[in-house]
């Protein structure tokens, strides 16, 4: 669907989610064929990722969906109440990537990016259960989404969540399809649902069965 907006900018709205985050696959290829700023916008109800592409490297934008339509004259057509309190304490996602070195990885965003990362460009540590990669000196935004592109055979949890887990949510994606795990049970998915992460069903001892440290959501 197409919302047209009142200056440069329109905004196109997807009314489906069965693929992995198209609206920023598509923001980085619209960028290469604009002068201006492409902004992509992904999220889960609580909690939304916005991303500003230009010539198709990404920036995270600190702004409100709402707000950013509102500022470029295109307001979503789900903006009819007045602008949502933003998240006293705001979400991080850490991503376990099951199938990949960290060498293979590093290599790999680093063709993306057309130069070599510099240290603690992201953050990275092997661990038994797979590869924990998060944000470093640049924001994670939507690399594991990425990488679950360009290495659909490797398996990658990733974890979106609060400091104290009072937002936590989990997708699940191998061979480019993606499974959500949702607390409470009945929030609002986008992707398929699934009722527990590697047979656990709380957020700690989920965390514990991947291998991943609560406090990596520190920010």
């Amino acid at each position: 669907m197409v919302v047209p907006g009142k200056d440069r900018y329109q905004a196109v709205v997807e009314n489906g989610y069965q693929d992995i985050g198209p609206e920023m696959l598509l923001g980085r290829e619209l960028s290469y064929a604009c002068e201006e700023p492409v902004y992509a916008i992904q999220g889960f109800k609580e909690v939304f990722h916005v991303s500003r592409f230009l010539k198709g490297e990404e920036f995270t934008e600190d702004q409100e969906p709402e707000d950013l339509g509102r500022s470029l004259g295109c307001v979503m057509p789900w903006d009819k109440e007045p602008p949502r309190k933003p998240l006293k304490k705001k979400a991080r996602t850490v991503a376990l990537i099951q199938g990949l070195s960290s060498v293979r990885v590093l290599n790999s965003l680093a063709k993306k990016a057309g130069r070599p990362l510099p240290a603690g460009y992201y953050r990275m540590e092997e661990t038994p259960r797979g590869l924990l990669l998060t944000d470093g000196t640049s924001d994670l935004g939507n690399t594991d989404i990425d990488l679950s592109y360009r290495f659909p055979r490797a398996t990658i949890y990733a974890v979106t969540a609060t400091p104290d887990l009072d937002f936590f949510d989990v997708t699940m994606t191998k061979n480019r399809k993606t499974e959500q795990f949702v607390l409470p049970p009945g929030k609002t998915s986008f992707f398929p649902v699934i009722h527990e992460v590697m047979g656990e069903r709380t957020p700690e001892r989920i965390l514990a069965a991947l291998g991943i440290p609560k406090e990596w959501f520190r920010l």
